[in-house]
């Protein structure tokens, strides 16, 4: 039984680089490797906005693990994140698209869960205002918030404190893209009806950063 189960998730995880949809499905990511590959003023020094990626090139299973657990990874026992949150409320989450689909990251079971089964890149570039170099990338994260669990506990303050956390998280995954030698841009111009669409996001939520992420041109 334990051969069968990692060959299935094995299979999915082969098969979500591939392209191929399963709906419904979760993926259970590879283990987040801590590393010493490169100094963090290295990387700082490093990072720049790109917009022109590789086509050719794929982003691989462990680099998209090591890019959300930088994002959200659970670092604790409390369940304490990499990146702060105030009062720990923890009100962002990451969507992932690739050429499978839409997927939502749970931080806690490390996994992926599937969205919707096909690929919306394209879509989300035209989103974004048809900044086209988004339709390059190799994957692409959107950081989405629910706003109400920090405000109803900080009220108007809460807002900005939600605003605060999602430049955190973004900076931790800009940063690791840089330390596994990717490239990705933050993007904050986009239609949020539309983005909300294409993710089936609830009322309750609001994307806040679209990250294209790949190796550049």
């Amino acid at each position: 039984m334990r051969t069968l189960r990692i060959f299935v998730i094995a299979f999915i995880g082969v098969s979500l680089l591939a392209g191929e949809a399963f709906a419904g499905y979760a993926v259970q990511l590879p283990k987040s490797k801590i590393t010493k590959s490169m100094y963090l003023d290295q990387a700082l020094q490093m990072r720049r906005s790109v917009h022109a990626f590789n086509t050719k090139k794929v982003v691989s299973m462990q680099q998209i693990s090591q890019l959300l657990w930088a994002g959200q990874g659970v670092t604790g026992p409390n369940g304490q994140r990499t990146a702060p949150s105030a009062g720990a409320i923890y009100p962002l989450k990451i969507y992932v698209l690739n050429k499978s689909g839409v997927w939502s990251y749970a931080p806690k079971e490390h996994v992926l869960k599937m969205v919707v089964a096909e690929n919306k890149i394209a879509e989300l570039s035209k989103a974004a205002l048809a900044q086209n170099f988004i339709k390059q990338a190799s994957v692409v994260f959107v950081i989405i918030a629910y706003p109400g669990k920090t405000t109803l506990r900080y009220f108007g303050r809460g807002s900005r404190f939600v605003s605060l956390e999602a430049g955190h998280v973004a900076q931790n995954i800009l940063l690791e893209a840089v330390s596994q030698g990717l490239a990705a841009t933050p993007v904050g111009g986009f239609d949020d009806l539309y983005v909300g669409k294409i993710l089936r996001l609830s009322k309750k939520q609001q994307p806040l950063y679209i990250i294209p992420i790949g190796y550049s041109k």
